[in-house]
C-alpha cells in the first residue's frame, strides 16, 4: 500500500506543481491589472463561492467517495449517475432562483450595486466549477491517477491563458469568472471521457437518500470548516478594508505552496484507505507517510519563513508587499486543514456527526481569535488566529479519530514502545 500511495502521490504532487506553477505565474498578472480592492472583490466572491458550493451539492460527491469504492459495477454506475444528475439539477436551480437578487448579494457584500453582473458570472462559475470538480474527482475514485492529472493542468492552463487576455483587454475582475466557466465545461466533458462507463441517464431515489444521509452532516460540517478557514476575510473587511482583504487574499495564494504537498498525498492517500482500511498494515502505513510528510512540511515552512518577503518582492508589486509577512502563517493553517486525511477513523467509522462538532469549536474558535487579535495586530493577528485554530482543528480529528481506528503516530504511547 505505501508504493501505491507514493506512487499516486507523486503523479498527484506533480499535477500540483504544474497546476501551482500556472498559479504561481498568474499572480504577477493579478497584481498588475487588478488593484487590492479589485482583488479584494475577486476574493470575497471565491469565498462566497465555496460556501455556496457546500451548501447546493449537499457534500455528495462524499458519500460517492465512501460508497463507490466497496461497491459493484452495476451499484457504481447508479451511484455515480444518480449523483451526477443531483449536482446538475441542484446547481440549475439555485441559478434560477437567485437571479433576482443579484444587486442585493453585490451591495451585502460590497456595499454598493455595481458588482451586481460581476456576481452573476460569478455565480454560474461556482456551479460549472462544481461539476467540474465532481467528474474530476471521479477519476480519484477510480485510482486514475494520470488522467487527473491531465485534466487538472489542461483546467488550470485554460484559466490562466483566458484570465490573461481578457485581462489584457481591460475586462476586469470578470476575466477570472469567465475563465473558471469555459474551463470547467471543456475539462467536465473530458474527465467524462476517461470514466464514461460510469455515467448514465439513471436517478435512483433510494441511492440519493443513502448517500445524503451519509453526506448531510457533511453539509453543515464542512460550512463551518470553510466558515473557518474564510471568517478571517469578512472580519477583515468589517474591522480594516476591501484593499486589506485583497492583500490577505494574495498572501493566501502565496502559502498555497503548502498544497504541493498536502493536495498530491491527500488525493491519492483517500481512495486508497478507503479500499484497503481493513487491511492490517494500512495503520502502519499511514503513520510512515505522516512522519515523512510532516518533515518535508517544516522544511517548505522553514524556506517560507526566511523568503517569504524576497518572494513577494519579485513576483508582485509594492501594494503588496503587506502579504509577505503572513504568508508563513497562512502555510501553516493550510497544512494543518490539508492532513486530516491522515486521521481517517471518523469518516471510516461514518461517525460524520462529530465532523460537525469539531468544526463548529474551530469555527468559533478562529472568530474569537479574530477578533481578539486583528484590532491589536491587523492582518497578523488574522493569520495568527487561523493558524492556532487550525491546528487544534487537526488535534480534535487525530484524537477522536484514534477510537474508531488507531494509527500509530510517533506522539502516541504504543508507537513509541514499538520503535524503543
Amino acid at each position: 500500500m505505501i508504493k501505491k500511495i507514493l506512487s499516486d502521490s507523486f503523479i498527484y504532487t506533480v499535477a500540483n506543481i504544474l497546476t501551482k506553477a500556472i498559479g504561481f505565474i498568474m499572480i504577477p498578472v493579478y497584481t498588475s491589472f487588478l488593484s487590492t480592492k479589485e482583488y479584494g472583490v475577486v476574493d470575497l466572491l471565491v469565498v462566497t463561492g465555496s460556501i455556496i458550493s457546500v451548501i447546493i451539492g449537499l457534500e455528495i460527491h462524499q458519500a460517492v467517495s465512501r460508497f463507490f469504492p466497496e461497491s459493484n459495477n452495476n451499484d457504481k454506475i447508479t451511484i455515480v449517475s444518480t449523483a451526477f444528475w443531483s449536482i446538475v439539477f441542484l446547481y440549475v436551480f439555485f441559478i434560477i432562483c437567485t437571479t433576482p437578487f443579484y444587486s442585493r448579494i453585490s451591495l451585502f457584500l460590497f456595499d454598493n450595486t455595481k458588482y451586481k453582473s460581476i456576481v452573476f458570472v460569478a455565480f454560474l462559475s461556482f456551479g460549472l466549477n462544481f461539476i467540474y470538480y465532481y467528474c474530476s474527482s471521479q477519476l480519484k475514485w477510480q485510482l486514475k491517477s494520470k488522467q487527473n492529472l491531465l485534466v487538472s493542468f489542461i483546467y488550470s492552463l485554460i484559466v490562466a491563458i483566458i484570465t490573461y487576455f481578457m485581462l489584457l483587454y481591460e475586462y476586469g475582475i470578470m476575466s477570472v469568472f469567465v475563465a473558471q466557466i469555459i474551463a470547467s465545461i471543456v475539462c467536465a466533458i473530458l474527465s467524462y471521457m476517461y470514466s464514461k462507463e460510469y455515467y448514465a441517464f439513471i436517478f435512483d431515489l433510494s441511492c440519493l437518500r443513502k448517500m445524503i444521509n451519509f453526506s448531510l452532516p457533511l453539509v453543515f460540517s464542512v460550512i463551518m470548516a470553510y466558515a473557518m478557514v474564510y471568517a478571517d476575510r469578512f472580519i477583515i473587511k468589517y474591522f480594516l478594508s476591501v484593499e486589506d482583504v485583497g492583500i490577505y487574499g494574495i498572501a493566501f495564494r502565496f502559502a498555497s505552496v503548502i498544497t504541493l504537498l498536502t493536495s498530491g498525498i491527500q488525493t491519492a492517500l483517500t481512495p486508497l484507505i478507503y479500499t484497503h482500511y481493513r487491511d492490517e498494515n494500512t495503520p502502519v502505513s499511514i503513520a510512515k507517510i505522516f512522519n515523512y510528510f510532516i518533515i518535508l512540511s517544516i522544511l517548505l515552512i522553514c524556506f517560507l519563513f526566511c523568503f517569504s518577503e524576497h518572494i513577494v518582492r519579485l513576483v508582485a508589486n509594492e501594494f503588496y508587499i503587506k502579504a509577505a509577512t503572513i504568508i508563513p502563517w497562512l502555510s501553516i493553517s493550510i497544512l494543518f486543514i490539508g492532513i486530516i486525511n491522515f486521521a481517517p477513523g471518523i469518516f471510516i467509522a461514518k461517525k460524520t456527526s462529530y465532523v460537525l462538532y469539531i468544526n463548529i469549536c474551530s469555527l468559533i474558535l478562529n472568530v474569537l481569535l479574530n477578533l481578539a487579535l486583528i484590532k491589536k495586530y491587523e492582518l497578523m493577528g488574522s493569520a495568527y488566529a487561523t493558524a492556532i485554530s487550525s491546528f487544534i482543528y487537526f488535534m480534535l480529528y487525530c484524537v477522536i479519530g484514534q477510537k474508531y481506528y488507531y494509527i500509530p503516530y510517533f506522539w502516541t504511547r504504543n508507537n513509541f514502545k514499538l520503535r524503543r
